[in-house]
């Protein structure tokens, strides 16, 4: 899995797969402090540079719900 080069926050993530999984679970925030050091980076987007790839002829094939539910 090599990504479709489209951004995806984790919040936008984490809404995908409770719309997918047709939950009633809700997600809980807590603060990055509680679980990182403040040395480790946070990453707040996502975005694979598939340039290359395209070059060589590859295109996503699979949207991000795609993937979800197949993972399901």
């Amino acid at each position: 899995n090599v990504g479709n080069g489209t951004p995806t926050s984790m919040n936008e993530l984490a809404t995908a797969v409770l719309r997918e999984t047709a939950t009633t679970s809700n997600m809980k925030y807590r603060p990055y402090e509680k679980d990182f050091s403040k040395e480790h980076g946070d990453i707040y987007y996502r975005v694979p540079d598939i340039t290359k790839l395209k070059e060589l002829g590859y295109e996503p094939k699979f949207e991000l719900k795609d993937i979800i539910r197949d993972m399901l």
